[in-house]
């Protein structure tokens, strides 16, 4: 199919009342190029006057950069080079997903905090923490970008418009690690003088000589201390600290005391704000990663450094002393080929005692009624284009991102399977939020 072909189908669908929401275009084709049709796709559906234009993806075997020098360029939302493959599909999802969001709600500039007006970029492979740093780093009035890794990273600073003051880069990560995309960006002028901050849960002086041999200008350890991540922020992008800033002094001192607790309660309300937000954290390791934690009956030669590491790192955020140490232990015995079933046994044992312990928290401190959502509002009927924009978030695995969407229908209706949508959502259940919605999408489409 060429470009007049595309044309002609967008019309007749256009027509029909079912104008597509996404459209993957190449650039060169015989008869008219990819950019004239984005082009004029977009004009035909701003003359329609459609709420929303098709998000167009341009795809090409040239390089992007000849791409993004066309005038026409700004209708396209993204590039993507050939071959076109999974992981590059994944990163476009995400990056539409995110321009989509802020689209909606853009990221307001904050005027209050210790990192007020400034603009960071969190690299980080583990979800999890990418949404603990966000947490973070907004408390403290910065506006947070994420990405998943190393060559994401690189892609994402590459974009036109796309500055940050400062990137958050995690060490360890598969495709690209830390160290590579920062001996990568370190050897690109466009990103010279651009503070990149290490961030992992491993916290050997090798590990820390690594990332500043790499380029790195500071390296930061799991669990996050806000004072210090803040402080090591505000001194690379020449912030004045206040005098009666919390010193790093006093936050050490109290991090020795609670190294043997089970959870560090006040660390995470020092973190996420109150009891509340801690439980839903809390609930949220539970269900995505207790069932991902070593077990009794696993073979221990099926124990990785990598999957070790990266589950340290998350229960690291989240203040789980004990079992961050016991993690430790379980990667350090990998590494030096050392490990024997008790040390996996012990560290049963101390998942179990923390297991229970969490499940107590989450118990009397996390939600205990269904909120009530569009009390005396006329229900209004579930349109294909909303549902299709909530299917669409929920491959994020972001309650933040999916509530975007969301949190505005559920405004508006009384609809009792979108409360459930909102129900699994909130446990972090995606797959049954998207089972739901894939049965409402059958019911609107009947």
């Amino acid at each position: 199919m060429g470009g007049a072909d595309a044309l002609l189908v967008y019309n007749q669908m256009q027509q029909e009342n079912r104008s597509p929401d996404l459209i993957l275009l190449d650039w060169m084709m015989p008869d008219i190029n990819g950019l004239s049709v984005a082009r004029e796709i977009k004009q035909r559906a701003r003359a329609a006057g459609e709420s929303r234009t098709p998000t167009i993806i341009m795809v090409t075997a040239y390089d992007q950069a000849q791409v993004e020098k066309s005038p026409d360029a700004q209708c396209v939302d993204l590039v993507l080079n050939k071959p076109v493959t999974a992981a590059a599909l994944r990163e476009a999802r995400a990056a539409l997903v995110e321009a989509r969001s802020m689209s909606i709600h853009p990221p307001a500039t904050s005027t209050s905090g210790r990192l007020a007006g400034k603009s960071l970029l969190v690299v980080d492979d583990n979800l999890f923490n990418r949404d603990v740093a966000k947490t973070i780093f907004e408390g403290e009035g910065a506006v947070v970008f994420l990405t998943e890794d190393g060559k994401q990273a690189i892609n994402w600073l590459s974009r036109p418009g796309n500055r940050v003051d400062a990137v958050i880069m995690d060490v360890q990560m598969p495709v690209m690690d830390g160290l590579e995309a920062t001996r990568a960006l370190r050897s690109d002028t466009r990103f010279e003088g651009l503070p990149i901050i290490g961030m992992s849960a491993g916290a050997y002086q090798s590990d820390i000589d690594a990332a500043l041999a790499a380029g790195m200008d500071a390296y930061i350890t799991k669990p996050m201390n806000i004072h210090t991540a803040v402080l090591t922020l505000q001194q690379h992008l020449g912030i004045e600290v206040s005098l009666g800033q919390p010193g790093v002094a006093e936050q050490i001192e109290r991090r020795q005391v609670s190294d043997n607790l089970l959870f560090d309660r006040d660390a995470a309300l020092e973190t996420f704000g109150n009891d509340s937000k801690v439980a839903e954290y809390l609930q949220r390791f539970l269900s995505e990663v207790g069932p991902q934690l070593p077990h009794q009956e696993m073979p221990l030669e099926s124990l990785q450094k990598a999957a070790l590491h990266r589950l340290k790192g998350t229960a690291a955020s989240l203040h789980l002393k004990r079992l961050t140490k016991s993690l430790q232990t379980l990667e350090d015995k990998v590494i030096e080929d050392s490990l024997h079933t008790d040390d996996l046994l012990r560290f049963v044992a101390v998942w179990q005692e923390t297991e229970a312990d969490l499940r107590a928290f989450v118990k009397t401190h996390g939600p205990t009624t269904e909120p009530q959502i569009g009390v005396g509002v006329e229900q209004q009927p579930l349109t294909t284009n909303e549902l299709c924009a909530l299917e669409f978030t929920l491959e994020s695995y972001n309650p933040d991102v999916v509530r975007v969407v969301l949190d505005p229908l559920l405004a508006g209706r009384r609809h009792p399977r979108l409360v459930e949508v909102r129900g699994a959502v909130d446990t972090f259940d995606f797959t049954r939020a998207g089972e739901i919605v894939q049965q409402l999408l059958k019911e609107v489409s009947v």
